[in-house]
Protein backbone atom coordinates (compact mmCIF):
# COMPACT_ATOMS: atom_id res chain seq x y z
CA UNK A 1 0.00 0.00 0.00
CA UNK A 2 1.50 3.30 -1.42
CA UNK A 3 -0.33 6.54 -0.20
CA UNK A 4 -3.37 4.60 1.24
CA UNK A 5 -3.29 2.94 -2.47
CA UNK A 6 -3.32 -0.64 -2.41
CA UNK A 7 -0.47 -1.79 -5.19
CA UNK A 8 0.42 -5.09 -5.86
CA UNK A 9 3.32 -7.10 -5.81
CA UNK A 10 4.76 -10.52 -6.34
CA UNK A 11 4.62 -12.32 -2.93
CA UNK A 12 7.99 -14.13 -4.17
CA UNK A 13 9.90 -11.04 -4.76
CA UNK A 14 7.99 -8.02 -3.67
CA UNK A 15 8.27 -6.57 -6.74
CA UNK A 16 5.22 -3.98 -7.73
CA UNK A 17 3.24 -4.73 -10.36
CA UNK A 18 1.24 -2.42 -12.38
CA UNK A 19 -2.38 -2.83 -12.93
CA UNK A 20 -2.50 -3.60 -16.47
CA UNK A 21 0.37 -6.45 -15.48
CA UNK A 22 -2.46 -7.91 -13.43
CA UNK A 23 -3.81 -9.79 -16.58
CA UNK A 24 -3.17 -14.08 -16.28
CA UNK A 25 -0.71 -14.01 -19.25
CA UNK A 26 1.60 -11.22 -17.58
CA UNK A 27 2.06 -12.52 -14.50
CA UNK A 28 2.69 -16.11 -15.57
CA UNK A 29 5.14 -14.28 -17.73
CA UNK A 30 6.43 -12.64 -14.63
CA UNK A 31 6.40 -16.29 -12.83
CA UNK A 32 8.60 -18.37 -15.43
CA UNK A 33 10.69 -15.30 -16.18
CA UNK A 34 11.92 -14.29 -12.29
CA UNK A 35 10.94 -17.37 -10.65
CA UNK A 36 11.33 -20.77 -13.40
CA UNK A 37 11.83 -23.10 -10.10
CA UNK A 38 8.31 -22.16 -8.89
CA UNK A 39 6.56 -22.44 -12.33
CA UNK A 40 4.73 -25.57 -11.73
CA UNK A 41 3.81 -25.36 -7.86
CA UNK A 42 0.22 -25.64 -7.54
CA UNK A 43 -1.73 -22.12 -6.29
CA UNK A 44 -2.24 -23.50 -2.41
CA UNK A 45 1.83 -23.08 -2.66
CA UNK A 46 1.39 -19.40 -2.73
CA UNK A 47 -1.16 -18.98 -0.36
CA UNK A 48 0.76 -20.91 2.12
CA UNK A 49 3.68 -18.94 1.51
CA UNK A 50 1.83 -15.81 1.89
CA UNK A 51 0.37 -16.94 5.09
CA UNK A 52 3.78 -17.89 6.29
CA UNK A 53 5.17 -14.16 5.31
CA UNK A 54 2.74 -12.17 7.03
CA UNK A 55 3.36 -14.18 9.73
CA UNK A 56 6.95 -13.45 9.94
CA UNK A 57 6.00 -9.86 9.71
CA UNK A 58 3.67 -9.84 12.95
CA UNK A 59 6.14 -11.85 14.86
CA UNK A 60 8.93 -8.95 14.25
CA UNK A 61 6.48 -6.02 14.88
CA UNK A 62 5.37 -7.31 18.47
CA UNK A 63 9.49 -7.93 18.53
CA UNK A 64 10.11 -4.73 18.03
CA UNK A 65 7.53 -3.44 19.84
CA UNK A 66 8.57 -5.31 23.16
CA UNK A 67 11.73 -4.23 22.41
CA UNK A 68 10.28 -0.46 22.51
CA UNK A 69 8.65 -1.01 25.99
CA UNK A 70 11.64 -2.36 27.42
CA UNK A 71 13.45 0.62 26.61
CA UNK A 72 10.88 2.98 28.18
CA UNK A 73 10.68 0.06 31.12
CA UNK A 74 14.27 0.77 31.69
CA UNK A 75 14.23 4.67 31.76
CA UNK A 76 11.14 4.58 34.20
CA UNK A 77 12.84 2.20 36.70
CA UNK A 78 16.11 4.62 36.47
CA UNK A 79 14.30 7.06 37.39
CA UNK A 80 12.49 5.61 40.38
CA UNK A 81 16.61 4.76 41.69
CA UNK A 82 17.49 8.53 40.97
CA UNK A 83 14.69 10.20 42.85
CA UNK A 84 14.79 7.59 46.14
CA UNK A 85 18.46 8.08 45.63
CA UNK A 86 19.71 4.39 45.84
CA UNK A 87 22.36 2.78 44.23
CA UNK A 88 22.43 2.11 40.80
CA UNK A 89 23.13 -1.53 40.96
CA UNK A 90 19.76 -1.73 42.99
CA UNK A 91 17.84 -2.36 39.80
CA UNK A 92 19.82 -5.34 38.47
CA UNK A 93 20.14 -7.04 41.89
CA UNK A 94 16.74 -6.48 43.36
CA UNK A 95 13.98 -4.83 41.57
CA UNK A 96 14.31 -7.62 38.34
CA UNK A 97 14.34 -10.33 40.10
CA UNK A 98 11.45 -9.29 42.45
CA UNK A 99 9.80 -8.46 39.12
CA UNK A 100 10.03 -11.72 37.94
CA UNK A 101 8.74 -14.01 40.27
CA UNK A 102 5.68 -11.69 40.89
CA UNK A 103 5.13 -12.13 37.38
CA UNK A 104 5.76 -15.83 37.35
CA UNK A 105 3.56 -16.18 40.17
CA UNK A 106 1.28 -14.24 39.51
CA UNK A 107 0.63 -14.21 35.42
CA UNK A 108 2.78 -17.17 34.53
CA UNK A 109 3.89 -18.71 31.24
CA UNK A 110 6.75 -17.02 29.95
CA UNK A 111 6.19 -13.45 31.01
CA UNK A 112 8.97 -13.57 33.33
CA UNK A 113 10.86 -13.98 30.41
CA UNK A 114 9.75 -10.68 29.01
CA UNK A 115 10.18 -8.88 31.70
CA UNK A 116 13.81 -10.14 31.56
CA UNK A 117 14.40 -8.04 28.07
CA UNK A 118 14.45 -5.51 30.41
CA UNK A 119 18.04 -3.45 30.40
CA UNK A 120 19.03 -3.23 33.95
CA UNK A 121 22.65 -3.42 34.31
CA UNK A 122 24.32 -1.23 36.86
CA UNK A 123 25.77 0.58 33.69
CA UNK A 124 22.64 0.59 32.13
CA UNK A 125 21.01 2.51 34.66
CA UNK A 126 23.89 4.95 35.07
CA UNK A 127 23.77 5.36 31.42
CA UNK A 128 19.57 6.31 31.54
CA UNK A 129 20.46 8.59 34.68
CA UNK A 130 22.30 10.43 32.83
CA UNK A 131 20.90 10.87 29.97
CA UNK A 132 17.76 11.78 32.14
CA UNK A 133 19.86 14.54 34.36
CA UNK A 134 20.85 16.13 31.13
CA UNK A 135 17.43 16.50 29.89
CA UNK A 136 16.31 18.16 33.39
CA UNK A 137 19.34 20.35 33.10
CA UNK A 138 18.76 21.42 29.82
CA UNK A 139 15.06 21.76 30.51
CA UNK A 140 15.59 24.37 33.44
CA UNK A 141 18.36 26.12 31.88
CA UNK A 142 15.67 27.16 29.07
CA UNK A 143 13.12 28.12 31.66
CA UNK A 144 16.13 30.03 33.65
CA UNK A 145 16.33 32.02 30.36
CA UNK A 146 13.38 33.58 30.77
CA UNK A 147 12.80 33.87 34.62
CA UNK A 148 14.28 35.46 37.77
CA UNK A 149 15.63 32.49 40.20
CA UNK A 150 17.65 31.71 43.07
CA UNK A 151 20.73 29.32 43.39
CA UNK A 152 22.09 27.37 45.83
CA UNK A 153 25.41 25.66 45.47
CA UNK A 154 27.75 24.38 47.88
CA UNK A 155 31.28 21.82 47.44
CA UNK A 156 32.75 18.56 49.53
CA UNK A 157 35.30 16.47 49.02
CA UNK A 158 33.91 12.77 48.60
CA UNK A 159 34.94 9.65 49.96
CA UNK A 160 37.18 9.33 46.83
CA UNK A 161 39.30 12.51 47.71
CA UNK A 162 37.42 14.20 44.83
CA UNK A 163 35.67 17.99 45.06
CA UNK A 164 31.95 17.50 44.35
CA UNK A 165 29.75 20.68 43.34
CA UNK A 166 26.39 20.51 43.10
CA UNK A 167 23.79 23.14 42.58
CA UNK A 168 19.99 23.64 43.37
CA UNK A 169 18.04 26.62 41.78
CA UNK A 170 14.40 27.97 43.06
CA UNK A 171 12.06 29.61 40.52
CA UNK A 172 8.84 30.46 39.55
CA UNK A 173 6.56 27.62 37.79
CA UNK A 174 3.30 28.25 36.70
CA UNK A 175 1.15 29.21 39.74
CA UNK A 176 4.27 28.38 42.46
CA UNK A 177 7.81 28.64 43.16
CA UNK A 178 9.46 25.30 43.32
CA UNK A 179 12.68 23.96 44.17
CA UNK A 180 14.86 21.66 41.36
CA UNK A 181 17.88 20.17 41.44
CA UNK A 182 20.15 21.15 38.54
CA UNK A 183 23.79 19.58 38.24
CA UNK A 184 26.08 18.26 40.59
CA UNK A 185 30.11 18.81 38.85
CA UNK A 186 33.05 17.28 39.95
CA UNK A 187 35.84 19.81 40.18
CA UNK A 188 39.11 19.23 38.49
CA UNK A 189 40.78 21.96 39.65
CA UNK A 190 41.93 22.49 43.17
CA UNK A 191 39.17 24.05 45.78
CA UNK A 192 38.48 25.16 49.02
CA UNK A 193 36.43 24.72 51.81
CA UNK A 194 34.66 27.35 53.97
CA UNK A 195 32.68 30.22 53.72
CA UNK A 196 35.49 33.11 52.67
CA UNK A 197 35.82 30.77 49.65
CA UNK A 198 32.22 31.31 49.15
CA UNK A 199 31.20 34.92 50.45
CA UNK A 200 34.76 36.45 50.37
CA UNK A 201 34.31 39.90 49.31
CA UNK A 202 37.56 40.09 47.04
CA UNK A 203 38.19 36.60 45.86
CA UNK A 204 35.24 34.57 46.79
CA UNK A 205 32.33 32.75 45.06
CA UNK A 206 30.36 35.62 45.51
CA UNK A 207 32.62 38.46 44.58
CA UNK A 208 32.96 36.37 41.27
CA UNK A 209 29.06 36.69 40.89
CA UNK A 210 29.13 40.23 41.22
CA UNK A 211 31.37 41.19 38.72
CA UNK A 212 28.93 39.98 36.23
CA UNK A 213 25.71 41.23 38.25
CA UNK A 214 26.44 43.66 40.81
CA UNK A 215 22.38 43.47 41.83
CA UNK A 216 22.61 40.08 43.06
CA UNK A 217 21.39 39.41 46.77
CA UNK A 218 23.43 37.10 48.48
CA UNK A 219 22.45 35.26 51.49
CA UNK A 220 24.74 32.98 53.73
CA UNK A 221 23.05 29.79 54.90
CA UNK A 222 21.16 30.13 58.66
CA UNK A 223 22.78 26.60 59.93
CA UNK A 224 26.75 27.57 58.51
CA UNK A 225 26.00 30.85 60.24
CA UNK A 226 25.38 29.45 63.78
CA UNK A 227 27.86 26.90 63.57
CA UNK A 228 30.39 29.63 62.69
CA UNK A 229 29.30 31.46 65.83
CA UNK A 230 29.46 28.65 67.26
CA UNK A 231 33.53 28.35 67.07
CA UNK A 232 34.18 31.83 68.90
CA UNK A 233 31.77 31.06 71.83
CA UNK A 234 33.66 29.65 75.23
CA UNK A 235 33.68 25.48 75.44
CA UNK A 236 31.23 25.68 78.88
CA UNK A 237 28.62 27.11 75.91
CA UNK A 238 28.88 24.61 73.84
CA UNK A 239 26.82 22.37 76.18
CA UNK A 240 23.72 24.73 76.52
CA UNK A 241 21.32 22.04 77.50
CA UNK A 242 23.31 20.09 80.19
CA UNK A 243 24.39 23.54 81.99
CA UNK A 244 21.82 26.19 81.15
CA UNK A 245 22.58 27.52 84.42
CA UNK A 246 26.69 27.44 84.29
CA UNK A 247 26.07 29.68 80.98
CA UNK A 248 23.46 31.90 82.49
CA UNK A 249 26.31 32.84 85.23
CA UNK A 250 29.07 32.40 82.90
CA UNK A 251 27.44 35.22 80.37
CA UNK A 252 27.06 37.23 83.32
CA UNK A 253 30.45 37.36 85.02
CA UNK A 254 32.41 38.10 82.59
CA UNK A 255 32.57 40.96 79.45
CA UNK A 256 30.47 39.99 76.16
CA UNK A 257 31.81 42.48 73.69
CA UNK A 258 33.85 40.04 71.82
CA UNK A 259 31.01 37.72 71.79
CA UNK A 260 28.66 40.54 70.57
CA UNK A 261 30.68 41.27 68.25
CA UNK A 262 30.73 37.97 66.56
CA UNK A 263 27.33 37.63 66.47
CA UNK A 264 26.29 40.92 65.05
CA UNK A 265 28.99 39.24 62.68
CA UNK A 266 27.84 36.32 61.26
CA UNK A 267 24.19 37.30 61.72
CA UNK A 268 23.21 41.11 60.73
CA UNK A 269 20.55 42.93 63.14
CA UNK A 270 17.26 42.30 60.52
CA UNK A 271 13.85 44.27 60.75
CA UNK A 272 11.77 41.79 59.75
CA UNK A 273 8.96 44.03 60.38
CA UNK A 274 9.79 45.35 56.79
CA UNK A 275 8.80 42.21 55.56
CA UNK A 276 5.01 41.93 56.95
CA UNK A 277 3.42 43.10 54.10
CA UNK A 278 4.90 40.26 51.74
CA UNK A 279 3.03 37.87 54.16
CA UNK A 280 -0.35 40.22 54.04
CA UNK A 281 -0.48 43.17 52.21
CA UNK A 282 -3.90 44.17 53.86
CA UNK A 283 -2.87 44.55 57.13
CA UNK A 284 -0.20 47.36 56.56
CA UNK A 285 -0.81 50.94 58.20
CA UNK A 286 2.51 52.74 57.53
CA UNK A 287 4.29 51.77 54.63
CA UNK A 288 7.73 54.08 55.69
CA UNK A 289 8.84 51.11 57.39
CA UNK A 290 8.84 48.65 54.70
CA UNK A 291 11.60 50.68 52.25
CA UNK A 292 9.97 50.65 49.28
CA UNK A 293 10.53 52.98 46.71
CA UNK A 294 7.75 55.71 45.74
CA UNK A 295 6.08 53.51 42.81
CA UNK A 296 5.98 50.22 45.18
CA UNK A 297 4.34 51.74 47.69
CA UNK A 298 1.59 53.34 45.33
CA UNK A 299 0.91 49.60 44.29
CA UNK A 300 1.02 48.27 47.58
CA UNK A 301 -1.48 50.72 48.62
CA UNK A 302 -3.49 49.54 45.44
CA UNK A 303 -3.25 46.43 46.47
CA UNK A 304 -4.11 46.73 50.14
CA UNK A 305 -7.88 48.01 49.34
CA UNK A 306 -8.34 45.61 46.64
CA UNK A 307 -11.46 43.54 48.38
CA UNK A 308 -11.51 41.31 45.88
CA UNK A 309 -8.05 39.71 46.86
CA UNK A 310 -8.43 39.45 49.87
CA UNK A 311 -10.36 36.28 49.56
CA UNK A 312 -7.68 35.20 46.87
CA UNK A 313 -4.92 35.83 49.36
CA UNK A 314 -6.62 33.68 52.14
CA UNK A 315 -7.45 31.05 49.93
CA UNK A 316 -3.94 30.59 48.15
CA UNK A 317 -0.44 30.08 49.25
CA UNK A 318 2.20 33.30 49.28
CA UNK A 319 3.88 32.13 46.30
CA UNK A 320 0.81 31.37 44.47
CA UNK A 321 -0.48 34.60 45.46
CA UNK A 322 2.06 37.06 44.26
CA UNK A 323 2.54 35.19 41.43
CA UNK A 324 -1.14 35.41 40.07
CA UNK A 325 -1.08 39.33 40.92
CA UNK A 326 2.27 39.93 38.46
CA UNK A 327 0.05 41.38 35.89
CA UNK A 328 -2.31 43.46 37.78
CA UNK A 329 0.22 44.76 40.07
CA UNK A 330 3.76 44.37 38.60
CA UNK A 331 5.81 46.57 40.55
CA UNK A 332 5.27 45.20 44.44
CA UNK A 333 4.67 41.92 43.04
CA UNK A 334 8.27 41.38 41.47
CA UNK A 335 9.47 43.01 44.87
CA UNK A 336 7.76 40.58 46.77
CA UNK A 337 8.55 37.37 44.64
CA UNK A 338 12.41 38.71 44.61
CA UNK A 339 12.41 38.33 48.54
CA UNK A 340 10.69 35.13 48.06
CA UNK A 341 12.87 33.17 45.66
CA UNK A 342 15.68 33.10 47.98
CA UNK A 343 17.26 30.23 49.64
CA UNK A 344 17.15 30.25 53.89
CA UNK A 345 19.69 27.82 54.56
CA UNK A 346 21.49 24.56 52.18
CA UNK A 347 19.59 21.66 53.74
CA UNK A 348 18.76 20.50 49.90
CA UNK A 349 22.70 20.36 49.25
CA UNK A 350 23.26 18.98 51.98
CA UNK A 351 20.81 16.67 51.45
CA UNK A 352 22.15 16.10 47.88
CA UNK A 353 25.94 15.45 49.28
CA UNK A 354 24.43 12.48 51.48
CA UNK A 355 22.88 10.61 49.08
CA UNK A 356 26.29 11.03 47.42
CA UNK A 357 28.07 9.87 49.87
CA UNK A 358 25.47 6.63 50.23
CA UNK A 359 25.64 6.09 46.91
CA UNK A 360 29.22 5.65 46.47
CA UNK A 361 30.29 3.85 49.57
CA UNK A 362 27.71 1.55 48.17
CA UNK A 363 29.34 1.46 45.33
CA UNK A 364 32.83 0.76 46.74
CA UNK A 365 31.60 -1.68 48.44
CA UNK A 366 30.40 -4.11 46.20
CA UNK A 367 33.55 -3.60 44.32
Amino acid sequence: MENDIVVPECVICGFKLSNSAMVPSKLQRHLVTNHPSLSTKEKSYFESYLSSKLKQGKNFKKQLCVSEKAQVASYEIAELIAVKLKPHNLAEEIILPACRKIVKTMIGGSADIEISKIPLSNDTIHRRIKDLSENIEQNTAKTLANSNFAIQIDETTDITGNSQLIAFVRFIDENDIINQFLCCRELSDFTTDGAPAMTGHIKGFVAHVKELNENILVTHCVLHQEALVTKFLPSDLKIVLEQCVKMVNYIKSRPLKTLEERIVHYFPKLDIKKFDWVRNPFLITDTSVFDLTLNEEEELILLSSNRDLIVKHSEESINSFWINIRCEYPIIAKKALYILLQFSTSYLCEFGFSALANIKTKKDQDC
